[in-house]
């Protein structure tokens, strides 16, 4: 009997052992890296674009550059992927085919892009051109978020003292009137009970936020709500217009690099549609590339997108069209855009920062104000 009751155990043990055993397998398994999931920030692929470009300036082959840069200790970060793509091209793939291993990192602009440059022999000048695209478009959000950065930071440090007080100094001084039977005005009465609400529910404030996010990442993942999603994000103000902006600009940015790499306009609209960061934008777009196929203009078959592009831009790509220069066009309308872009962020930061200044000051004013309201009349109280 004391036996039976051994052998159970033991195998209740083996049993958790090989749950536990199967659980770290299938999260190794969730690990384990390969070209479908492997990332890579636009920074780093700009660089390592940049690198592979200046290796064939210099003389080096196709693989020879590959392989000096799996050895270079500057790229040991990211050896896995230039050594899959080396070894993909030394086995007789194309460089473009060996970049599409890997969809989260390379897009497919840049590939069709390569592989355009591959079949006309210019690749050093197209990798210099998708490296330059890339460059661009980082310092647009560097300089966003450069700007964007001391109004994050009031943020912060506003939301933070103002918590604060209405969970720490509040309290003690509703303590203290309580205590001396002091009436307190309207203002102090509103500000005691938002410091009891804050005191009580602040745990609440992480939770909801993180139920948001979940919520949106889980309708993100559902390809109808995302374009609704984003749809809704064009309508909202001030936000719209600078989303709008920038699809606006990554749009007519990659048109321009399609062009100028040989492209011709069709299949350099459709491939810019996929690089719209916006996913109803990006419909939009892609629809009006179909009826550019089926005959129609350019000019006219973005009208329906006339809220990304201003109407300067509209004719410019239409005197493009009647005269052979789309790539001209281009060049103007993207430096239309973006100086469009950067002057709606000053004036965005320069109405913002003055107004959460005073935002800021107001709010803590008025629970100052509160806090000592009610000590006039405790001073009358005392001295009577």
């Amino acid at each position: 009997m004391h036996a039976s009751r051994g052998n159970k155990s033991s195998q209740k043990v083996a049993k958790g052992n090989g749950t536990a055993s199967a659980w770290l397998e299938r999260l190794a398994a969730r690990k384990e890296w390969s070209p479908s999931t492997c990332r890579l920030s636009k920074r780093n692929v700009c660089n390592l674009l940049k690198m592979i470009r200046l290796l064939l300036e210099n003389g080096l082959s196709l693989q020879r550059s590959l392989e000096t840069l799996t050895n270079d200790r500057a790229c040991r970060k990211h050896k896995k992927l230039i050594s899959t793509i080396s070894s993909k091209v030394s086995s007789g793939e194309s460089f473009s085919r060996a970049m599409s291993a890997f969809p989260l990192v390379f897009t497919t602009t840049m590939v069709h892009h390569v592989a355009l440059a591959e079949a006309s022999g210019s690749l050093i000048e197209s990798l210099d051109r998708i490296s330059q695209n890339l460059e661009e478009t980082l310092e647009l959000r560097r300089k966003l978020v450069q700007k964007l950065s001391y109004p994050a930071l009031v943020i912060t440090a506003g939301s933070g003292l103002v918590g604060f007080m209405l969970t720490t100094v509040v309290p003690q001084f509703e303590k203290i009137y309580s205590e001396s039977n002091v009436d307190l005005p309207w203002v102090t009465s509103f500000i005691t009970g938002l410091s009891r609400f804050a005191t009580s529910y602040l745990w609440l404030l992480p939770v909801i936020a993180i139920g948001i996010y979940l919520t949106l990442r889980g309708l993100r993942k559902n390809a109808m709500m995302s374009i609704k999603l984003d749809a809704l994000l064009l309508r909202v103000p001030v936000l719209g217009d600078f989303i709008a902006d920038f699809s606006a600009l990554e749009y007519l940015r990659s048109t321009l690099v399609m062009t100028e790499a040989g492209f011709v306009p069709l299949d350099a609209i459709t491939q810019a549609a996929k690089s719209v960061p916006n996913r109803y934008a990006k419909q939009l777009l892609t629809r009006a590339a179909l009826d550019v196929q089926r005959g129609q203009k350019i000019s006219k078959a973005i009208q329906p997108c006339e809220f990304l592009f201003p109407s300067a831009v509209l004719q410019l790509i239409a005197i493009g069209e009647q005269t052979g220069g789309l790539a001209h066009s281009c060049v103007g309308s993207v430096q239309l855009v973006k100086s469009r872009l950067e002057a709606r962020m000053t004036a965005m930061l320069g109405i913002i920062e003055p107004a959460l200044t005073i935002s800021l000051a107001a709010c803590i004013g008025w629970i100052v104000l509160a806090i000592y309201m009610p000590m006039f009349h405790m001073f009358d109280v005392l001295e009577y």
